[in-house]
């Protein structure tokens, strides 16, 4: 609608009363398979890339032994979900527009297995000395204080290049990515498998 308010020397000024804004879950959802499918093969390069950085990081890192790094890009549709599930509702009642892509920070992931648990700790020290921390979930420790409870154990950082790696060639086109390394032990990564598969026939049940 529009809203006619009295000016000086008897003219008007029409302003436009705008309807609050329409957060259309559908439209986004439908927009991301797009985005998905034209930055696969950047995501792919990029993943690989980050996977060899970490492989070279830590391939002398004293006092651990080399460990089995893994890289991957998320699948289409658990990005979707997880938005779906995580994000979805406290961003649409803000009345906020948004692109799901910006908010899947493991569209890019690092798994790091170390063999003993106390190697962790090590490896996480190195990471954040190696790279941007955007920011550091520590399942172990919010596992440890439910005392009912049981299921995975790990440490997730959601990573970016630091600045200084940020002006070399080699990184140019992967600069601007984010991405998360789990880092977690073999007995941590066996279970991280069960664990998943129980939450999966949760949420179908």
């Amino acid at each position: 609608g529009v809203l006619a308010l009295a000016c000086p020397r008897d003219k008007f000024r029409i302003l436009v009363q705008h309807e609050p804004m329409k957060i259309d879950f559908e439209t986004r959802r439908d927009a991301f398979p797009a985005y998905y499918a034209n930055s696969f093969s950047h995501l792919e390069s990029a993943a690989r890339s980050f996977r060899q950085l970490i492989h070279l990081l830590l391939a002398n890192l004293e006092g651990i032994e080399e460990p089995k790094i893994e890289a991957r890009v998320k699948k289409r549709n658990e990005c979707i979900e997880k938005f779906n599930l995580k994000y979805r509702k406290e961003i649409e009642e803000k009345k906020e527009d948004y692109h799901i892509k910006d908010y899947i920070t493991d569209l890019i992931g690092v798994r790091v297995v170390c063999y003993y648990e106390s190697e962790i700790d090590k490896v996480i020290d190195h990471m954040k000395a190696s790279f941007h921390v955007n920011g550091i979930t520590n399942k172990s420790a919010i596992l440890t204080a439910k005392t009912d409870a049981f299921g995975y154990k790990g440490v997730h950082l959601d990573l970016g290049l630091n600045d200084e790696r940020k002006q070399l060639d080699e990184y140019r086109k992967i600069k601007d990515f984010v991405f998360e390394v789990q880092v977690r032990s073999i007995v941590q990564d066996a279970w991280s498998v069960v664990d998943h598969k129980l939450k999966y026939k949760k949420s179908i049940s």
